[in-house]
């Protein structure tokens, strides 16, 4: 039975993050320092011609890894299905609106050079609708750049092992489980061909962990960093 000195149950994913995001900010993780190095490199702001490269950041949260964005130069706006979180990334003077991923974005088509989600894919649960959303809005030849846990871990195996699911083994709002088959699968058809598919790994250190950049996936990547060029 509930208490009255204990908060209310979790009523929606929007409540779910409103919650997390009210407690504090996102963890700044090495998986995203490595997406943001590999957008630097493969689309440079601004481009050729001039112009600031634009940028949405689906799942931006509070805009911690905006912030990054929009100080590389990029004209970013952010998206995300918290309403406290955009609160917060316009306090950040930073432009955006409230989604949720299960809906079409409110975006017109080819508005975008850059699609950034950083730990959303596994947040969506029509995946087939998001894709085609995401290439929707994307110029030709844009950028799809994505962070998600690599559900091939040898942690997570071990953990099938002991009778856990991968559902037991993420938070409550995790609806979709990657591993590098799944990207290619739904990232690497007609709509995008995939450019780089890596991941971070964490090794055990004197100081504590030592997260490694790879440029391969393997069992030792606990997340996957992936880019993809729209067709």
């Amino acid at each position: 039975m509930h208490n009255e000195t204990s908060p209310p149950p979790v009523q929606s994913t929007a409540d779910f993050f409103d919650r997390r995001y009210a407690e504090g900010e996102e963890v700044l993780a090495e998986k995203k320092l490595f997406a943001l190095d590999l957008l630097r490199q493969l689309c440079p702001s601004p481009a050729e011609d001039g112009q600031p490269v634009r940028v949405l950041d689906l799942g931006c949260g509070t805009g911690r890894i905006t912030r990054f964005l929009v100080e590389a130069g990029y004209d970013v706006t952010g998206a995300d299905i918290s309403t406290t979180a955009i609160a917060r990334l316009k306090e950040r003077g930073i432009d955006g609106f409230v989604h949720d991923v299960k809906d079409p974005l409110p975006c017109e088509d080819h508005a975008f050079d850059v699609v950034w989600a950083s730990d959303l894919l596994e947040l969506v649960p029509d995946i087939f609708l998001f894709v085609h959303e995401v290439h929707r809005i994307l110029r030709p030849g844009g950028l799809f750049i994505f962070t998600a846990p690599h559900m091939a871990w040898w942690y997570y195996r071990l953990g099938s092992l002991a009778g856990r699911s991968a559902s037991d083994l993420m938070p409550p709002s995790h609806c979709r489980f990657w591993t590098r088959y799944a990207v290619r699968r739904f990232l690497g058809g007609e709509l995008f061909k995939i450019r780089f598919l890596g991941g971070v790994a964490p090794i055990p250190w004197f100081r504590g962990v030592r997260w490694v950049r790879m440029r391969r996936v393997n069992l030792s990547a606990r997340d996957l960093v992936g880019v993809c060029e729209r067709i």
